[in-house]
């Protein structure tokens, strides 16, 4: 409801001295507390999380597709931009290996700004997936440094006692921190008494000259038209470390379509009821997976879903020490890239920024313990981008004509003098510079 607020506004002074250091924060379902009224939007797929609370995938390889959809609005370029995301992440090494610093990763030098893209309200396809994906394994952006825990009224109008709560971690100390990826913030309480029922603690940048929203798991928050990245920050990966590293030991369970394997040959066919093969109890202490390998399968679907499936075999690191050996049956794609005309299911919440960018989904497994999290996050999920199109906003009384504001157009550009790419297939650069620049 309040998410519009979300946006990182600059404070007129700046404080000299601090260490600039890392931090991030961390994804899983939303908990009771975290309603509209203080902030978490109802669009939102999570909530942010404590430490010792996280959502993680602990499955090794996840694979993933593009939809028919997909297909005939991007084409060729579309599914190349999204293969270059999923390339970046299949890059990393595994996550221990990296060094305690994180120094070999950029920090707001990792995102840069595309002067023509920008002109044309272009939105980069590659960055955008690779935020949704960075998203999907479990960390948020700089929307959740600070949160509202509690909005207390009190006697009187519009007056109310807050409690506000740091939800961003150093990824050597696992400690608070107000810093992201050298960034400080402070914040500031918004509230929309009388107008609505809600408030809002939103990140303000304490040096106005430092860049704002640069981790990679913000950037479809920010929906920064006219920029890219072009690899992961120090930020992101402190965060993966912290999720996915061996010796971060998690009571999970594991996907309903893998089992752990007691006895016979790893090519046996999976059968979930040979109990004297497979172990129906998949809860077990174990620890990070270190590294999330995509592996791109075909998908088509003349007259209905047509998919190879393949059995998975990996074995995941247990807290007792050793490994335990799991077998996954993938009857689908565990990620589904598609397109659709996507209607904001409530303009009115937020009516500057619709219509929305994608529409994607998590599944999140809690432990069993009366605790929320840790927990696991199923790797199946469907990835929809907004096909809509050029497109324009008008308001009443005074904007009804053309020259309005123009929407987001879907591109795909770098930092070369090449023209960009845009989107749906077959459109013209220049088609799109005729309908944004000529009409303003």
């Amino acid at each position: 409801m309040l998410r519009s607020f979300k946006k990182v506004l600059c404070l007129l002074f700046a404080l000299a001295g601090i260490q600039q250091v890392d931090a991030f924060s961390l994804l899983g379902p939303k908990e009771v507390w975290q309603i509209p009224s203080i902030g978490f939007a109802p669009n939102e797929i999570g909530g942010s999380r404590n430490v010792g609370d996280e959502y993680r995938i602990n499955t090794p390889v996840v694979t993933y597709a593009f939809h028919p959809s997909f297909v005939d609005y991007f084409g060729t370029n579309g599914i190349k931009a999204v293969d270059q995301a999923i390339a970046l992440l299949n890059k990393l090494p595994r996550v221990s290996r990296a060094s305690a610093d994180l120094s070999e990763f950029l920090t707001d030098d990792a995102a840069r700004s595309h002067e023509r893209a920008g002109a044309l309200n272009l939105i980069d396809l590659k960055s955008t997936a690779l935020s949704i994906l960075i998203e999907h394994m479990g960390l948020s952006g700089e929307q959740h440094v600070f949160d509202l825990r509690q909005r207390t009224p009190l006697p009187g109008t519009c007056i109310f006692a807050y409690t506000t709560i740091v939800r961003n971690f150093d990824p050597v100390t696992f400690s608070v921190s107000r810093y992201v990826n050298g960034t400080t913030y402070t914040y500031e309480i918004f509230d929309t008494c009388p107008d609505a029922p809600g408030g809002e603690a939103v990140e303000l940048v304490v040096d106005p000259t430092d860049f704002a929203f640069n981790a990679v798991a913000s950037f479809f928050q920010s929906g920064v038209i006219g920029s890219y990245f072009l690899n992961l920050t120090r930020d992101d990966v402190g965060g993966l470390r912290y999720l996915y590293r061996k010796n971060n030991l998690n009571e999970e369970s594991l996907p309903t379509n893998a089992f752990p394997v007691l006895s016979g040959s790893p090519w046996q066919p999976i059968d979930p009821f040979g109990t004297n093969t497979f172990a129906t109890n998949t809860l077990a202490v174990r620890g990070g997976i270190e590294k999330v390998t995509y592996r791109k399968v075909n998908f088509t679907v003349p007259f209905g879903t047509e998919f190879k499936p393949r059995v998975q075999s990996y074995k995941l690191p247990l807290g007792s020490g050793g490994s335990q050996s799991v077998r996954r049956l993938v009857d689908v794609p565990d990620i589904l890239f598609m397109a659709e005309d996507l209607a904001d299911p409530n303009p009115s919440a937020n009516p500057f920024f619709n219509p929305v960018l994608t529409r994607r989904s998590n599944i999140y497994v809690d432990n069993p313990s009366p605790d929320d999290g840790p927990g696991v996050i199923i790797p199946q999920t469907t990835i929809t981008f907004n096909k809509l199109g050029p497109f324009f906003r008008n308001i009443t009384p005074s904007f009804l004509y053309e020259e309005s504001f123009n929407g987001f157009v879907w591109g795909s550009f770098d930092g070369t003098t090449n023209d960009p790419i845009v989107y749906p297939e077959g459109t013209n650069v220049r088609d799109i510079e005729d309908l944004v620049l000529q009409g303003n």
